[in-house]
């Protein structure tokens, strides 16, 4: 077996690993030490996660109102219910590691193939490795994401994470696996709904390239297929979520879009520096690609996420801005830094010296990508330090009884899923259907109005009255003080269940609420 392709071993030796293969294996292992990978459950992870942990367990999450709504993500729900039933948790990290190698080997797998022939392979990996390795530290400010804070990997699973068969569809589509890179272009949308039109231009491109640069039709099995990844989605949202009434309808996309979801929904707030930034390089590496399928995919999606941005900000419809057309930034800002890297490689090696400033590129590169990977293992360590469980969520793990029901914070999202117990609402954590997040809305204000900040006027405190009003309204059980709601006076109805040096957990009397106490 060559190491370098230009001669065979001798004979009787032991075969070595080729160059190349090594270069994919190490820009693998600096991207995962790399990346941003956190515990469970993180961020989105308590939204996304709750509709399939309450089908798992519905001992401890069957109180749960906002896990009873109407689940808008069935395929990713039934998967974590499976994994959740018939596995250790630590498979929801596993699955996270083979999507994020999964994700660098097709960028490298691209990269290679939109590269001059003549480049080395092994150091043109191992440049792009680098990269992707040093860009994906943390330090970088996530350098790899789209825009409006949405990301292909964000290093822990959701369903945003199962873009990576975007990327993989064109590396086996550039193996010559043509039918299974469309279906794996297809594939995205039968997880999260918001990849039906990066899905429809993806697959749509690959299957008018098969047809115009191949002269082969689609085979009608594929094209149903297809069909079915894009229209299934629709049709099951269309059948589960149907508009109470128009006005109903326009209310709750409004809510969503633009009082949830703000960040991601109204381009005015996110199109700033690192906006216009991703924009210059996509329509850069648009310029730069080779011409074939990469490039013309490219072109669509940015065509695409540039039409709808601005069509948003013409219109204002909120329903317009959920469905978020500048998603398709996930894909194109990765694709982007590959083919613009790429480029520059190929620049170097036609200088004069050429194989050393590959040489030297490979090694900045490398040493780069050994820093993020340096840096990454070091917040890794922290973030699984098993002393930061919280005392609050322990104690609730212990004592839990199938009817409890929390009253948290609203901004507290992460207790429902580290304590594995029913919490009236979070403003995190919310549904879709009109009359649900109406609902939601209900809960989320009647809350707030029950934990008072710290301010002018005194500490934190809790609004009795607000709290009675709530209770009266909601079967709650028990109210936890966490920050700076800890040392707050109970209310006459409160009787302590738990006291922990940065959280006090209170058992709600219904008795003494009754007589007005």
């Amino acid at each position: 077996m060559s190491l370098s392709g230009d001669r065979p071993d001798p004979p009787g030796t032991v075969p070595r690993l080729p160059w190349a293969t090594g270069a994919m294996a190490a820009s693998v292992v600096l991207f995962i030490l790399s990346h941003f990978v956190p515990p469970l459950y993180y961020s989105n992870q308590n939204t996304k996660f709750l509709h399939g942990l309450a089908r798992a367990f519905p001992d401890r999450l069957g109180a749960d109102w906002t896990a009873g709504t109407v689940d808008g993500l069935p395929v990713f729900s039934a998967l974590v219910c499976q994994v959740a039933r018939l596995g250790h948790p630590a498979a929801f990290l596993l699955i996270e590691a083979a999507l994020l190698v999964a994700f660098v080997l097709s960028m490298l797998s691209i990269g290679g193939r939109l590269a001059d022939p003549s480049t080395p392979p092994a150091r043109l990996r191992l440049f792009l490795g680098g990269v992707l390795a040093a860009l994906a530290a943390p330090q970088t400010l996530r350098a790899l994401d789209g825009v409006a804070g949405q990301y292909a990997v964000g290093g822990y699973l959701q369903p945003s994470e199962f873009a990576v068969l975007f990327f993989l569809a064109l590396a086996l589509w550039g193996e010559g696996r043509k039918t299974l890179a469309t279906l794996a272009a297809a594939a995205p949308a039968l997880v999260l709904p918001a990849y039906i039109p990066t899905a429809a231009i993806l697959a749509g491109t690959l299957m008018l390239s098969r047809w115009r640069d191949d002269g082969v039709r689609p085979p009608w099995l594929l094209t149903l297929s297809v069909l079915a990844c894009l229209i299934g989605p629709q049709t099951d949202l269309a059948l589960r979520f149907p508009p109470t009434s128009p006005a109903l309808a326009h209310e709750a996309t409004r809510v969503i879009a633009f009082d949830i979801i703000p960040f991601h929904s109204r381009p005015a707030l996110w199109f700033r520096a690192g906006a216009l930034a991703r924009l210059l390089l996509a329509v850069t590496a648009v310029g730069l690609a080779p011409p074939g399928v990469v490039r013309r995919a490219m072109a669509a999606l940015l065509a695409f996420a540039v039409g709808g941005a601005v069509l948003a900000l013409v219109t204002g419809s909120a329903a317009l801005a959920l469905l978020a057309p500048w998603r398709t930034s996930v894909v194109l800002t990765p694709l982007s830094v590959v083919v613009a890297a790429g480029w520059l490689f190929d620049r170097l090696g036609r200088l004069p010296q050429g194989r050393r400033w590959q040489t030297a590129a490979c090694a900045a590169a490398a040493i780069a990508g050994a820093l993020g990977a340096a840096h990454g293992a070091l917040r890794k360590a922290r973030d699984f330090d098993p002393g930061r469980t919280r005392e609050a969520a322990v104690f609730v793990l212990a004592h839990h009884a199938p009817s409890d029901l929390y009253l948290t914070e609203p901004h507290d999202y992460r207790f429902r899923l580290q304590a594995m117990t029913a919490q009236v609402i979070n403003l995190k954590t919310h549904p879709y259907r009109d009359l649900e997040v109406l609902e939601w809305r209900r809960r989320t204000r009647m809350a707030l109005v029950v934990y008072v900040l710290p301010g002018p006027a005194g500490p934190a405190r809790l609004n009795c009255a607000a709290l009675r009003d709530l209770a009266v309204a909601y079967p709650v059980t028990h109210v936890l003080l966490d920050g700076p709601w800890r040392g707050a006076a109970a209310c006459p109805f409160l009787t302590p269940a738990f006291e922990g040096r940065a959280a006090r957990i209170l058992i709600l009397d219904r008795a003494r609420l009754a007589s007005g106490a």
